[in-house]
């Protein structure tokens, strides 16, 4: 029985042990998990960036072969059409069709058939699949190739075989592109994204102006300004790849496109028919031709080492990640065996010795004295405790001898000593010797059996039956604050609760101690004695209550964490009590930590808690989750307005002024009410709260709100909303409409602002603020804002091909999770080469609150969208938070003043300080000004006046569908001459009836 109740004080010890190591262990499993699971992510982004590279280098290997395959049927037909002999135009013109066409044929198929092979299942947009697409327009090609070798070439179906081929594999890279997602991978590797994009339009048109030369030789006409403007196209395009690329890379670009092509050295002849065969033009059009064959080949040669360079860099950038990964599990897991191998070596080292000396103890106790030496193992403390037990033995067994030898009246035994003279004497003398020697080495063994145990590190006791006690050594005396000569004859039981197990001792000076007490039981011949040992376990009963602690508790402010709270409504959950949480959001509170400092905000974090813990009953508990973030449980409420009047209390709480050194300032706070319902999970309910917080937030803040029913029923609305809106922008309900921007000068528009407007089936017209605010809490946001990029700059696009002279300008409002988490720069080339409309005439708007709000990446980002040459305005300037000179370290173009500074122009009583600051502020930073909200003819007067340059409004023109407005902007036709006229009309009709 002893046996296994020291077994199981020693598993008790054991599993202790294996506690103490799990639980930094386990923490730091958990951490090093996340760090794994993100390069886990890092590294398929990599490879699936690598493969999207691969594929683009396939596609783009097909441009050029493909371009002078097209070039050779169309001149063939055209010398065929014309009744010449192939061998006699190849004389005349020196430019051999035929050689060139066969010698493309092979290098054609050698590129569409890897493509063909490596790609047959990717999908395109409609569903349709590359494989299928591609064996179909292999055998139209040799069909095409059939009737050109048999002279009976259609130029009709050669434009159309080849323009299917580009948007089959247009169609296959957008799909492509689409669907990988860039915000995954290493900030390293997020420019080949924008690279690969903008390398792909530069090939497109390349190849565009070629076809171009051509037409300028097959096509009757004057080709100068189509050649002009693809030309124009593909150095935009070039110059645009080469802003994105390396020093090295940009120099290695420049020696191919050196060689391109220049159309102004070599006029092309124009006329008004191709039906005789004109030998002078036929040469000046072939050599042209020849050139574009020539630098299409070098471009495509060029794309082809870019390409491998960019997927060698993408893959190795992926075998790195991989290699840190197995790296990170490999230590992990080497950590964990070490320890678990540690705890098992100390829990061995501590618990063997302690077995065997409770055995020995047991031992001896039953009187066994044959026993053999213990060996001496284990910590210096155990070490120190075996020697003492093994001295002890020794000391006993050699009593034991001389008892025995003196009973035995073995007179020669060398324990003994003889030395009275005569026979009676002597025999009396020596049993007197014999008496003595053998009591004063028993005398001599109880000193120092006295000795171990008045010196020995554990309390030890003996007591009789009564429990009164019979000896007590040092350790005992310091364990209960009572010396142990006082202890003598008292009850133990008046300090000692128990003689086994844990026991908290109330020392003589009220100081509390944590001991663990074991006992033994000796049998003498005065009857029973018992020993109690007891250890003072106080630091470590301490030490496992600071993990406790710190497991459940707020390392900054001492109050309960997550954890905790989450705990504390599992049990009322489960005992089928009742609670109502109050989640409290400090509002402004990341204005304390950017403009004084983290170390202020903790400070202010702290006095926030206090001032919680202080404005609560007892009854009620209030935790951290994190951040500026608190919750309060509380379980004495009657009814919702017992809550909200807490909340209210709370919040006038937080609102006190804060004195932090010289500083004095104010805070608020939100609060969202929300209570327990049966069968509710503990994130339920804080999940409701959270959300009543944010609109609370939403309202204007430092309010309280109550997730009710109704509030439900809007939260499901929201998602319902938002699901209606992602379908919208996948079916392209969303449309874009415009409202026009004039220049107040000189009376003429100068541009519009994209608006979204959302005609929802089944419901109408949809509020923007509605709709927009949804997408703004979601990525949707972000989808939207891209859709409202392609739609303007496809209008750019159509204006520029109407009217090359346009200088109309399209404004687009940009979301902040755009600028920040999105890809921004790459959604920017993206539109911009497959529109091809021109940056110079795009503009992006922005809020002073999103700028302002990460300033230092905001500003990295509209440094390089500059660089494209597109503009960037601030939207609703002076409604913001933030002071005029964190601006300044903005570079940006327009400030659109917001119309609430508007609306009460021309009133008594309107104060024009604002206007006149913002716009002398403009004048500072050298930008125009424009007065938004003009909805009447003394607003437009008064921003006129006070030196505004530009001005929208319901006045000027309201938000119209795109040709509505066009009608407005060009005079009802998209043409140069009219526009500016229609736009001079309504604001002098404006200005005439202010008159």
């Amino acid at each position: 029985m002893k046996r296994r109740r020291a077994r199981a004080r020693g598993g008790s010890v054991a599993a202790r042990l294996v506690l103490v190591a799990l639980v930094p262990t386990v923490a730091m499993v958990h951490f090093g998990w996340s760090d794994v699971e993100r390069q886990e992510r890092a590294a398929a982004a990599a490879d699936e960036l690598r493969e999207l590279v691969d594929l683009e280098q396939r596609v783009a290997a097909v441009s050029a072969p493909a371009f002078i395959e097209y070039l050779a049927h169309r001149g063939l037909v055209t010398i065929d059409s014309l009744g010449v002999e192939r061998s006699v135009a190849t004389e005349l013109t020196g430019f051999d069709y035929v050689a060139v066409y066969e010698g493309n044929i092979a290098e054609l198929d050698a590129v569409l058939t890897p493509l063909r092979s490596s790609d047959t299942e990717r999908n395109l947009s409609d569903g349709r699949r590359l494989g299928p697409e591609l064996d179909r327009l292999i055998i139209e090609l040799d069909e095409i190739r059939a009737d050109t070798g048999n002279l009976r070439g259609d130029s009709t179906r050669i434009d159309t075989w080849f323009q299917d081929l580009d948007d089959v594999l247009d169609d296959v890279l957008s799909t492509q592109r689409r669907l990988y997602d860039s915000n995954l991978i290493a900030s390293s590797l997020k420019r080949y994204r924008s690279e690969t994009a903008s390398l792909t339009w530069v090939l497109q048109t390349a190849g565009d102006a070629a076809r171009a030369m051509l037409n300028s030789a097959v096509i009757a006409g004057f080709h100068q300004i189509p050649i002009a403007e693809a030309e124009a196209a593909h150095q935009q395009a070039v110059v645009q790849f080469a802003g994105l690329l390396s020093d090295g890379t940009r120099a290695d670009l420049e020696l191919v496109t050196q060689a391109v092509p220049d159309a102004s050295a070599i006029t092309p002849v124009e006329v008004e028919t191709v039906d005789v065969f004109d030998v002078e033009r036929a040469r000046v059009a072939s050599a042209l031709v020849l050139e574009e064959v020539d630098y299409l080949r070098s471009l495509d040669e060029w794309a082809g080492e870019y390409y491998a360079e960019v997927s060698t860099d993408v893959a190795a950038s992926a075998a790195a990640t991989r290699h840190v990964l197995d790296r990170t599990i490999t230590v992990m897991f080497v950590v964990m065996v070490l320890v678990l191998l540690m705890v098992m070596i100390s829990a061995r080292s501590i618990l063997g010795p302690l077995q065997r000396l409770g055995r020995r103890a047991s031992e001896i106790g039953q009187g066994e004295i044959e026993l053999d030496p213990l060996p001496v193992r284990g910590p210096s403390m155990l070490r120190s405790l075996t020697r003492t037990m093994n001295a002890m033995h020794d000391t006993l067994h050699r009593v034991d001898r001389q008892a025995a030898a003196l009973a035995a009246g073995r007179l020669d035994d060398a324990s003994l000593v003889e030395s009275s003279p005569g026979r009676l004497g002597a025999s009396i003398r020596r049993s007197v010797e014999r008496l003595t020697a053998v009591t004063a080495e028993l005398q001599a063994s109880e000193e120092r059996s006295s000795a171990i145990v008045s010196y020995a590190t554990i309390a030890i006791w003996t007591i009789d039956d009564a429990g009164h006690v019979v000896s007590a050594n040092s350790a005992a005396g310091r364990v209960l604050g009572v010396p142990a000569a006082e202890q003598l004859g008292r009850p133990l039981g008046t300090w000692v609760c128990k003689t086994e197990g844990p026991c908290e001792v109330v020392r003589a000076d009220s100081s509390r101690v944590w001991i663990d007490v074991d006992h033994t039981v000796v049998n003498t011949r005065g009857g029973q004695l018992r020993t109690v040992l007891a250890e003072d376990v106080t630091e470590r009963r301490e030490f496992e209550r600071r993990l406790a602690h710190q497991a459940r508790n707020d390392a900054l402010t001492g109050l309960p964490n997550r954890f905790a709270v989450l705990e504390r409504l599992a049990m009322l959950s489960d005992s089928g009590g009742t609670a109502t949480v109050l989640f409290l959001d400090v509002d402004g509170f990341k204005t304390v930590n950017d403009t004084r400092g983290h170390a202020v905000g903790d400070l202010v974090l702290v006095e926030i808690a206090n001032r919680l813990q202080r404005a609560l009953r007892a009854e009620s508990i209030v935790g951290r989750l994190g951040g500026d973030e608190f919750v309060v449980v509380a379980t004495d409420l009657p009814d919702e307005q017992a809550a909200i009047r807490l909340g209210r209390r709370l919040i006038e709480w937080v609102e006190q002024p804060y004195q932090i050194g010289d500083d004095l300032f104010g805070l608020s706070a939100s609060v969202g009410v929300a209570s327990m319902l049966p069968g509710d999970v503990p994130l339920d309910v804080i999940h409701r709260a959270d959300a009543a917080v944010y609109h609370a937030k939403d309202l204007g803040r430092a309010r309280v709100e109550v997730f009710d029913q109704e509030f439900q029923a809007r939260v499901e609305q929201r998602a319902e909303t938002e699901l209606a809106i992602r379908e919208a922008i996948g079916r392209g309900e969303i449309e874009m409409y415009l409202q026009p921007i004039f220049d107040l000068a000189d009376e003429r528009p100068i541009g519009a602002e994209a608006l979204a407007r959302w005609n929802r089936p089944g419901v109408g017209y949809v509020s923007p603020a509605s709709f927009i605010a949804i997408a703004e809490n979601s990525s949707l946001i972000i989808d939207l804002t891209r859709n409202m990029l392609y739609a303007a700059c496809e209008r750019l696009a159509a204006w520029k091909r109407a009217d090359p002279n346009c200088s109309l300008r399209l404004s687009v409002n940009l979301s902040g999770r755009h600028l920040i988490d999105g890809d921004l720069i790459g959604d920017l080339i993206d539109v911009l080469s497959m529109t091809g409309a021109d940056p110079r005439l795009l503009e992006l708007e922005l809020t002073e609150t999103q700028l302002l709000a990460d300033l230092a990446p905001a500003r990295e980002v509209l440094e390089t969208v500059r660089s494209m040459g597109i503009t960037i305005a601030v939207d609703d300037f002076g409604t913001g938070f933030s002071s005029m000179a964190y601006l300044r370290q903005l570079s940006v173009d327009v400030i659109k003043v917001d119309r609430s500074f508007v609306s009460g122009a021309g009133l008594d009583g309107f104060d024009s300080t604002a206007i006149e600051a913002m716009v002398n502020f403009g004048r500072v930073l050298g930008v125009h000004v424009v007065a938004e909200g003009i909805e009447m003819e003394a607003q437009l007067a008064f921003v006129r006046a006070r030196g505004c340059t530009r001005g929208q409004g319901f006045l000027l023109g309201r938000p119209l569908p795109v040709d509505e407005t066009e009608a407005l902007l060009f005079g009802r036709s998209i043409d140069g001459s009219a526009h500016h006229d229609a736009g001079r009309t309504v604001v002098a009709n404006a200005a005439r009836s202010n008159s």
